[in-house]
């Protein structure tokens, strides 16, 4: 019944290291585990572990990792600043992440990578899952494209902001909620569909979208939804006509 925490910094330096298999007790793993793990290519993490710590691969070079359905909180490190750090940021040769089927809400900051690039083109995401944390891939300015399974009825806050090269997104069909600032600075997006089911677009939503040409809003008047935009929701997408 024993279960194990690893620390901050475990495994920091350890330049040799090309393979990690976790045990099936580690519960925990702390920021910055493994970083400057140069050699690191490997990283399995057991079903057991809860909770990744902040930069936990910064410097390896893992490219593809799959998160276990059992996360369910992720650190994260913005030092009194405005940038975000999630567990994947820094890793600077990570282009894959897979979602374990069974996870129901990918966890805030779980990809966030403001301030230190981010090198993720690509994100499965499952149809167990139902909502996605704040800030979840905020910063991910790889990534082109964003799609999510039509299961997702919510999405929170900032959870794609200054994805820069996001050119298209695929929202959910049964989207309820988008949350604050779930868009802003994606320079690139140029045209977004808001589904029948958005009841709530939040503050800031699309703010500084400056490629943005084209904003389709769905209705369904037989089922009786109605809709409420936040203040400032697309707020300086100069190219909307």
């Amino acid at each position: 019944g024993y279960t194990l925490e690893i620390g901050g910094g475990a495994f920091y330096g350890c330049s040799a290291l090309e393979n990690v298999m976790l045990s099936e007790n580690v519960s925990r793993i702390g920021s910055e585990t493994f970083y400057g793990c140069g050699a690191l290519e490997t990283l399995i993490l057991p079903e057991s572990v809860t909770y990744l710590g902040s930069m936990m691969i910064r410097g390896t070079a893992v490219n593809s990792i799959t998160i276990p359905k059992s996360v369910s909180d992720c650190g994260v490190n913005n030092s009194g600043s405005n940038y975000y750090l999630g567990p994947l940021a820094g890793a600077s040769y990570l282009t894959a992440v897979t979602i374990e089927d069974g996870m129901e809400k990918i966890p805030d900051y779980l990809c966030s990578s403001q301030s230190l690039s981010s090198y993720i083109t690509s994100v499965n995401i499952p149809s167990s899952v139902t909502s996605i944390g704040n800030r979840a891939f905020c910063g991910c300015d790889k990534l082109v494209n964003a799609e999510m399974p039509d299961t997702v009825t919510s999405i929170g806050e900032n959870v794609y902001s200054q994805s820069t090269k996001l050119k298209s997104i695929k929202l959910s069909s049964t989207l309820k909620t988008i949350g604050g600032g779930a868009f802003s600075g994606c320079t690139d997006l140029q045209k977004v569909v808001i589904p029948s089911t958005v009841t709530n677009l939040g503050s800031n939503a699309f703010n500084g979208c400056t490629s943005l040409t084209d904003a389709e809003f769905n209705y369904n008047t037989q089922k009786g939804y109605t809709l409420e935009i936040g203040g400032g929701a697309f707020y300086g997408c100069s190219a909307l006509e």
